[in-house]
């Protein structure tokens, strides 16, 4: 759950209900609400609870979402989008729960979290957060966290008004990185949001670019470009033990990962960054799944570049290597027990096929190192034929997006050649 101080013993003692009720049934499972805007992690996370017995709902803004289109979804819900009032949100949230009796509520998005940090409510969630513990979602104020622990991080320059813009823009060296210090907020017009990053090489490109995260309605802040390997990295860290963590090399890039490989925890790379996650999360006093980015550096260590108190991108690779990332997560906020973690297999590289095919129409030459690497059983984003109406409906939709996207430049194109 997410929510402010004052429910917290509320909170614990519901914890213990929904925890003796659901260990008293027979299989165990859960009644599980996933947020499911976000169809690449919405659903692998809908499909691996239903394959593991749990019962799950479905909420899109949608109503012709992929999602809701899975075997795996059980209850379909229609939430209000990002332009609704929050009391709308919390509304819609709280009629789902009390129809379904759901256990735990599971946020996908960064929409999700910030919904979820501005409702009052009393059912457990993923994540779980405190208004101090949410210190962790602010990439300017991670900058400090980081440093108080000795975990490296890109130098951060973070304006406290727009007046201080361009005093930023003007020392800034080289290559940086815009981006929002929180990528989403509650505002009166509901929910602004922009993810990811700008990249910039010159003090009016980082100008123009926090022009942009400000108009709107988020604070821009100014890292330093870091050059390197990136690894994924993911914990879940309660009460100062780790009980599940991944960590991965991402090998090749379009620019999202191609190809991961996984990497031991415990020793070298893998574990300098499970370790730097945790001591992070510890500091942070935030407990429950982290999941981050780090870029291994040129001096033999990790730097921090960015993380993710809930479900992310990469969760159907987590999936594929039978970590049971999504179902760890849902007992973990329950304080349930989860099954035991499998060997990891450190070496072994798994494959993103549509980015694989993007990365190799750029470089042919590595067709012969891709295909000696593949195999069935390492493909990540493999439709599953059992449940391929989710699939079906994607593509159907990309397709009509992309012919509205075409269609006017063929027009135009058409009138020129009879000019």
């Amino acid at each position: 759950m997410i929510a402010s101080p004052g429910v917290e013993s509320t909170y614990v003692a519901l914890l213990r209900t929904v925890a003796r009720r659901v260990m008293s049934r027979d299989e165990s499972s859960l009644n599980v609400l996933v947020l499911a805007d976000r169809v690449e992690v919405s659903l692998p996370a809908c499909r691996a609870l239903a394959r593991n017995g749990h019962v799950v709902g479905a909420a899109t803004s949608t109503r012709t979402s992929p999602v809701l289109a899975s075997q795996a979804v059980a209850h379909a819900h229609l939430f209000p989008d990002r332009s609704a009032q929050q009391e709308v949100w919390r509304s819609a949230l709280r009629a789902a729960v009390s129809q379904y009796a759901y256990d735990v509520v599971l946020a996908c998005t960064d929409i999700d979290v910030v919904r979820l940090l501005a409702t009052r409510h009393s059912i457990a969630s993923v994540p779980s957060m405190s208004a101090l513990q949410a210190v962790i979602l602010d990439k300017g104020a991670l900058a400090q966290v980081c440093a108080d622990v000795g975990v490296a991080y890109p130098r951060t320059c973070v304006p406290g008004a727009p007046s201080d813009d361009a005093v930023v823009a003007a020392t800034v060296p080289g290559r940086a990185v815009v981006k929002a210090a929180r990528p989403a907020a509650v505002t009166s017009r509901g929910i602004v949001h922009m993810a990811g990053m700008t990249a910039v090489s010159d003090p009016r490109a980082v100008m123009s670019a926090m022009e942009r995260y400000r108009a709107a309605g988020l604070r821009p802040v100014v890292q330093e470009h870091v050059d390197g390997p990136k690894l994924q990295a993911a914990i879940i860290r309660r009460a100062g033990v780790t009980s599940c963590r991944l960590v991965a090399l991402v090998e090749r890039g379009t620019p999202a990962e191609a190809t991961l490989r996984q990497l031991d925890s415990s020793a070298g790379l893998g574990a300098d960054g499970i370790a730097a996650l945790e001591c992070v999360a510890d500091r942070a006093g935030y407990q429950g799944v982290l999941q981050a980015e780090f870029v291994a550096t040129a001096s033999g260590g990790v730097c921090l570049i960015d993380v993710n108190p809930r479900l992310w991108g990469g969760l159907s690779f987590a999936e594929l290597i039978g970590l049971r990332m999504t179902e760890r997560a849902a007992y973990d906020a329950l304080s349930l027990p989860a099954p035991p973690m499998p060997a990891e297999a450190a070496g072994r590289r798994y494959h993103h096929a549509a980015r694989e095919l993007a990365y190799l129409a750029r470089s042919p030459r590595e067709l012969p190192s891709v295909v000696s690497q593949w195999s069935p059983g390492d493909l990540w984003d493999a439709p599953r034929f059992k449940d391929m109406r989710p699939h079906v409906v994607h593509c159907w939709q990309q397709a009509r997006q992309s012919s509205r996207r075409w269609r006017p430049a063929g027009k135009r194109s058409s009138h020129g050649a009879g000019g």
